[in-house]
């Protein structure tokens, strides 16, 4: 990062919501915190939402919505991402003008690590054992640096996500050219990293990002956040990963009529509506399930396991 304070403008910030309608939320946007952390295996980002025009209601929000992204310092680094919605808060009504909440999104591969296991031992070098993991269940990917290791290791994955896997070959790994120094797995812009901190601290800093509230101040259409729907709360917050691990995909949307004030619920399972097609299909089929049956005591008896596989051939 450089240490020059800088002013970064939103360019995109889109949503496309389940019946492929792209929704610019650009204007509620009230805050937005982008994640590269070194620490964590992929980039994240949270987006807090002044909401005054019943956003989340109109589109009815349930997870797995899709963000583009591209903001840009002024000096023309940009960062251009697309993002998968993980969590949403739950909403808090500030004034009679807007609700505010914040969207949590993660990367696809945040997803599909959920849904896979890494079932095999392997004995080679260190680096070349996470080359493979991500060649295998990340192809599409890029690998940015893969710094080479020390010696031949024995490492046996234990029915464990890809991610936590690699995360075991960090404790193991030895760097031939900083051995005392600790390596870590992150994602950036250009793909993974798996280099050790001594070989991080060697580099320049790239850039730092800042948004400016005064660059929304400076449009008139910042009132549009204001309109007549008065004293709206609705509590259902979203955690699409967080119901997998419980075995199920389940979300209740909720939506308010201004004209009619009245609230309209709907239950959000796995064989209804449009999710199943969007979401389900795509990150919860069948490796999930042989997850389930692999570690849950009561798989036979969710209803996705026995129509998705034969449990009793896995």
């Amino acid at each position: 990062m450089t240490y020059r304070i800088g002013r970064a403008d939103i360019n995109q910030c889109e949503i496309t919501t389940h019946d492929n309608t792209a929704v610019d939320i650009s204007r509620i946007v009230h805050t937005l915190s982008y994640y590269e952390d070194i620490f964590l295996p992929n980039i994240s980002c949270n987006i807090g939402v002044a909401d005054g025009v019943a956003f989340a209601s109109t589109y009815s929000l349930s997870g797995g919505e899709i963000l583009k992204l591209n903001f840009a310092e002024r000096s023309g680094s940009e960062i251009m991402t697309e993002l998968v919605l993980n969590t949403m808060s739950e909403r808090q009504r500030e004034n009679p003008d807007y609700e505010y909440y914040i969207l949590n999104f993660i990367t696809d591969d945040s997803m599909v690590d959920l849904t896979r296991i890494v079932t095999k031992g392997y004995s080679k070098p260190v680096h070349e054992i996470v080359r493979d993991v991500l060649t295998e269940f990340f192809p599409e990917e890029p690998i940015a640096e893969i710094e080479e290791t020390n010696g031949i290791m024995n490492i046996v994955g234990t029915n464990i996500s890809p991610f936590t896997f690699i995360q075991q070959c960090v404790r193991e790994a030895e760097s031939i050219e900083y051995p005392s120094s600790s390596f870590v797995f992150f994602e950036r812009q250009d793909g993974y990293h798996f280099v050790t901190l001594e070989k991080l601290y060697s580099q320049e800093p790239s850039h730092r990002f800042v948004y400016d509230e005064i660059v929304n101040s400076e449009h008139t259409k910042a009132t549009e956040l204001v309109n007549n729907i008065r004293h709206l709360n609705i509590q259902a917050p979203i955690d699409i990963q967080g119901k997998q691990q419980e075995g199920m995909h389940h979300s209740l949307n909720q939506s308010f009529d201004p004209l009619s004030k009245s609230f309209v619920s709907e239950a959000v399972a796995t064989e209804s509506n449009t999710v199943t097609g969007r979401v389900r299909d795509r990150y919860f089929g069948a490796p999930t399930t042989r997850m389930f049956t692999i570690t849950g005591g009561h798989s036979s008896s969710i209803e996705y396991v026995q129509k998705d596989v034969n449990y009793n051939k896995i």
